[in-house]
């Protein structure tokens, strides 16, 4: 049952990424990566690796979660959950700055 309702939570996570994320067109400086649409859905913290912010010049602002698979889906900068997952990411990366500099 568990691995039924992981498959699940992937497979929305795709379709959303599907949906919320389009490339632009390369040159003429314009944006390469802006969303169109969020994801509604939040995004549990096991399956995010990191994130980017859309630039300026898109249309709406975004910020792109990159999914460990790879997989990136837009959401809204302004939701509270959106928030939470940078700052989970930021401590997450912090962590493992502070790791490899001991190792040093």
């Amino acid at each position: 049952m568990k691995m039924k309702s992981t498959f699940v939570v992937i497979a929305a996570l795709l379709f959303a990424a599907l949906l919320s994320q389009t490339h632009g067109q390369l040159g003429a400086n314009r944006p390469t990566e802006c969303c169109f649409s969020h994801v509604r859905r939040q995004i549990p913290e096991k399956y995010l690796n990191h994130y980017t912010e859309t630039r300026s010049d898109c249309s709406m602002p975004g910020l792109i979660f990159v999914l460990k698979g790879g997989i990136k889906i837009c959401a809204n900068p302004n939701h509270r959950w959106v928030k939470d997952r940078i700052q989970f990411l930021d401590e997450q990366f912090m962590n493992n700055k502070m790791k490899t500099q001991e190792k040093k």
